[in-house]
Order: structure tokens, then sequence, then C-alpha cells
């Protein structure tokens, strides 16, 4: 008669436990890394050759303020301490002060940017540094994604929000930036700094988007 040695099933009922263990958390964390590098991947593809968004939904602008970076009342300020000026570099500046308007902040690009640049929210290169908007606004802050899309601009509007997008200007290589006013049902409409018009006009005049960020309030 066979004698079960009762040691060597328990020894091997746990060996095989934890194999099973082990191959469920190896399989787990191949999931995640894929999750990550497919959203990397997206990430890198989105910031080097940008995305196209477009929309079937109708979001009616309402309240706009519009502001031309290149107005005389602002045109020759510098960003920070920078050899830029707002004629020239200030369409993020100009967007914010617009955006800032629907928070509640009564404002434009030139005290806008006097505000940045009293508060040290530019780099050396006139570049806005986005967390350190709080210096200059304390109630205001922002959110941002590496990748997003359509349906992410959409619930923004839809939340009384203005998305911020970094384009290349008129679909070239010169970085630019415009704020999303609303949508007519086949495309975008954005408040532009350099569109004399002074009114809503087409995200897709510019192509593609490559920068999402977006003002919010902070309590």
């Amino acid at each position: 008669m066979w004698e079960v040695d009762i040691q060597a099933v328990r020894h091997l009922l746990r060996s095989r436990r934890a194999r099973i263990v082990l191959a469920g958390v190896m399989l787990a964390l191949v999931a995640v890394v894929a999750v990550g590098g497919h959203y990397a991947i997206r990430a890198y593809l989105t910031k080097t050759q940008g995305v196209v968004l477009k929309t079937a939904a109708t979001i009616e602008p309402r309240d706009v303020t519009f502001f031309l970076q290149n107005d005389p009342a602002w045109a020759t300020q510098t960003l920070g301490a920078s050899s830029y000026r707002m004629g020239g570099s200030g369409c993020l500046v100009s967007c914010i002060a617009s955006a800032l308007g629907t928070l509640g902040v009564a404002t434009d690009p030139g005290r806008v940017n006097q505000a940045f640049t009293a508060a040290g929210v530019y780099d050396a290169e006139g570049d806005v540094v986005w967390k350190h908007i709080t210096r200059a606004y304390p109630r205001v802050g922002y959110r941002y994604s590496r990748v997003f899309d359509a349906k992410r601009i959409e619930a923004d509007l839809r939340s009384g929000l203005r998305p911020l997008l970094g384009v290349g200007y008129l679909g070239g290589s010169a970085q630019h930036w415009v704020e999303v006013v609303g949508a007519d049902g086949q495309d975008f409409l954005v408040m532009d700094p350099l569109a004399r018009e002074r009114a809503p006009i087409p995200l897709s005049r510019h192509g593609r988007v490559f920068y999402y960020r977006v003002l919010v309030p902070v309590a």
C-alpha cells in the first residue's frame, strides 16, 4: 500500500499556490506596463505630431473677450526678464487673460503680463511656468493632460471652462496658443490672439493640436 507523505503534499500545494500567485502578479504588472506604455506612446505622438480634434457638438460661444497680442496697449511689454515681447510672443498670455474672465477675474493681457512678471511666473525665456500661476492669481489653478481628445474639450466647455490649446500657427511650425470658446457642430471655435476679425474662428485653421491646458478655480 502506498503511503502519502502529507508534508510533501502540503509543500507542493504551497509551491503551486505561490507560483499561481506569482503568475497573477506578473500578469498584472504586464498589464500595467502595457497601459502605461500605450499612454506614453500616445503622449509622445501628440507632442511630436499633434492630433486633429473634430466635434459634432454645438456649443454656443458666450461672453467671449477677444484680445490681440499685438494690441498697442501692451505689444511692447517684455515677458518677464526675457527679450520677448507681447506683440510677437504674447499669444498664451492673451488667451490666459481671456480665460481668466470666465473665472471672474476682470483683466487684460497687459495686466496679466505685469502680474506674471512681478510674481515670477515666467522662466528666463519668457515661458509661462504653469504651476507658478497661483503666485499671481491665488484662486486660479490649471489642469492638463498629455493625452486628450474632443470629448475632453467638449466636457470643459459644457462645465464653463475655456481650454487653451497649443497649435502650429496656420498649420506651420511656429508654436501658437488659442482659447476654445465653443463648437459649431463641425469644428471647435477659438479665440485667436492674432485673428484681427475679433470673432471666433475654426480650430481647423491651425491644423493639429499639440498641447492642452485649462484654467480652473481653486477654492
